[in-house]
């Protein structure tokens, strides 16, 4: 993701990278139980080497955590599985987006200009 930043970066086209929940992570959280095919404890462990790097990236401003998302309300209701949200978690999803999204769209740069190289030189 971080080549993909920094493409986006050279081309000033606002973007980011969303670091989706799962639901065993969620429960994680919360402090309960949701075992799914990767168990939870493994669940958590991967999710944290992941935010680990995510702090570590150049690019971490970019990055947007919605691991906690979820645990507030329904909780794990917002779960269709183990990892995709449902409708309503969708909407979830979609509000804490789009405060980040508008940003990045307004600090957005112009793209750079590219050079005229089909033009006749005289």
């Amino acid at each position: 993701m971080n080549e993909v930043l920094g493409a986006c970066e050279a081309r000033g086209q606002p973007c980011l990278v969303a670091v989706q929940p799962a639901r065993s992570v969620t429960a994680e959280y919360l402090g309960t139980r949701a075992e799914d095919i990767l168990s939870q404890r493994r669940m958590a462990r991967l999710y944290s080497l992941l935010l680990e790097k995510v702090a570590a990236s150049p690019y971490r401003g970019k990055y947007i955590d919605l691991t906690h998302v979820f645990d507030k309300g329904e909780k794990l209701q917002y779960f269709a599985d183990s990892v995709h949200p449902n409708y309503a978690g969708q909407q979830v999803l979609a509000n804490a987006l789009l405060a980040p999204a508008l940003a990045a769209l307004r600090s957005a740069t112009a793209p750079p200009v590219p050079a005229d190289r089909c033009r006749k030189k005289r």
